[in-house]
């Protein structure tokens, strides 16, 4: 948040077999989850298996795929989506089906009037007190599916989708967090980013000449594009809203927001406080409406969802004016989401959404026309926690894009796993 054209975000979801289980029997699991009312699709539904760290999300159409290895046939789905009842069934019931599940909104009943002893400010000092209650304290692996994409005007930019390892260390540990590529794909359809191209090429080809008469070289084959940076699947992690607890819940922080509470509502079978935050002034130069979901019971933060809507730095706005560039509608939204495993909350999912239009005017009447979306995702699909240790430095991920890393495509680690496509709406 802290950069106006650097967007970390997301969407994503794929369902497949832990890359640890490739070798073992699997079994199928599919359907469409939708309102049991309404009959209108539920995305971003969380499905799991009871009491295990296994798990997907549906995609922005309410369908989920998930693969399973055979030994879990006699155990039990459980799908969680935010203010409805839990559906649980066996697995054996819905394997190899094409399985319509509907959910049922829980009711809310009629009480009297209930005197909170609380302030949202007390209640989000006690997500602080209980952070190491509620949250592994041992380091662990996340494994899942991680997807960073980018579409101007209709084209694509960049596109990876990719199973990742992150280790993750304790939430007490400052230590940071890193990612190894287990497999990943790109497209081969890709373009460059044509906004400003032509102002770059310009400013390339001044260097040149610039270069030339001084006598010095200059790589005259590269070809001057505008880029947009990932932070890499390791990011989700490093911007965990739990492992940066001491910037976000403190009394500094709070003075920034202004809280209330909105009405209680459920996940996964638990009573959940509802808490809106929203910024009282710019906040690195973007206004923030943000909804925490904090379990009741236990004070943990359960899903974060927040949206961002950023402003030119005043410092910057002569600098585009001068090169008549408008840069204007640039937001985010970002969707968090933990998981109950053993009485821990773990991560489980983060989808953050992005995008930005542009004009750019050149002299005469040609005029260039941007709307980019960029999206970036991480779904853990399965937790490790027994006897982790940190990855050797050989098999990390590094600061190169992504794109570039990940070799040689291998279509029968892809053939059993099934990509779900998506659009912004």
């Amino acid at each position: 948040m802290k950069q106006i054209i650097y967007f970390i975000f997301t969407l994503t979801v794929s369902a497949f077999i832990p890359h640890h289980l490739l070798s073992q029997e699997y079994l199928n699991v599919s359907g469409l989850i939708i309102d049991q009312k309404t009959r209108k699709p539920l995305p971003y539904a969380s499905i799991g298996i009871a009491n295990r760290h296994e798990g997907t999300i549906s995609n922005q159409n309410g369908f989920f795929s998930m693969y399973l290895v055979d030994s879990l046939l006699n155990d039990t789905l459980i799908i969680n989506y935010l203010g409805y009842e839990s559906f649980i069934a066996p697995i054996d019931q819905l394997e190899g089906k094409n399985n319509q599940i509907k959910l049922r909104p829980v009711s809310t009943r009629i009480e009297e009037v209930v005197i909170r002893p609380l302030t949202p400010e007390d209640i989000l000092e006690r997500v602080k007190e209980n952070y190491s209650i509620n949250y592994p304290q041992n380091p662990f692996i996340a494994e899942g599916f991680y997807l960073q994409e980018i579409i101007e005007n209709d084209i694509y930019i960049d596109f990876v989708e990719a199973y990742v390892d992150i280790y993750n260390p304790p939430y007490n540990d400052t230590s940071k967090c890193h990612a190894r590529l287990v497999q990943g794909r790109t497209r081969e359809d890709l373009g460059d980013i044509q906004f400003l191209k032509r102002l770059a090429e310009k400013q390339y080809e001044k260097q040149v000449r610039k270069a030339l008469r001084k006598g010095d070289t200059i790589d005259t084959v590269a070809t001057p594009s505008i880029q947009i940076i990932f932070g890499g699947p390791q990011s989700n992690a490093e911007e965990d809203n739990i492992r940066n607890i001491n910037n976000y819940y403190d009394k500094k922080t709070f003075k920034k927001f202004n809280y209330i509470f909105e009405e209680n509502t459920w996940f996964a079978g638990r009573e959940l406080y509802v808490i809106r935050a929203k910024s009282k002034r710019k906040i690195d130069h973007a206004s923030i409406d943000a909804q925490l979901f904090i379990d009741k019971e236990s004070y943990a933060l359960v899903i974060l969802k927040a949206d961002m809507n950023f402003d030119i730095p005043a410092v910057l706005k002569p600098v585009l004016s001068l090169l008549r560039i408008k840069l204007h509608g640039i937001q985010m939204s970002q969707n968090v989401e933990y998981k109950m495993v053993n009485n821990r909350w773990y991560p489980h999912k983060t989808i953050t959404t992005g995008y930005f239009e542009g004009t750019k005017k050149y002299k005469g009447k040609y005029e260039e026309y941007s709307y980019t979306t960029i999206k970036k995702a991480f779904v853990a699909t399965d937790i490790q926690n027994k006897d982790v240790k940190p990855f050797p430095e050989e098999e990390l991920l590094t600061d190169k894009p992504l794109r570039e890393q990940i070799g040689e495509y291998e279509p029968t680690f892809w053939q059993n796993r099934t990509k779900i496509e998506y659009q912004i709406n």
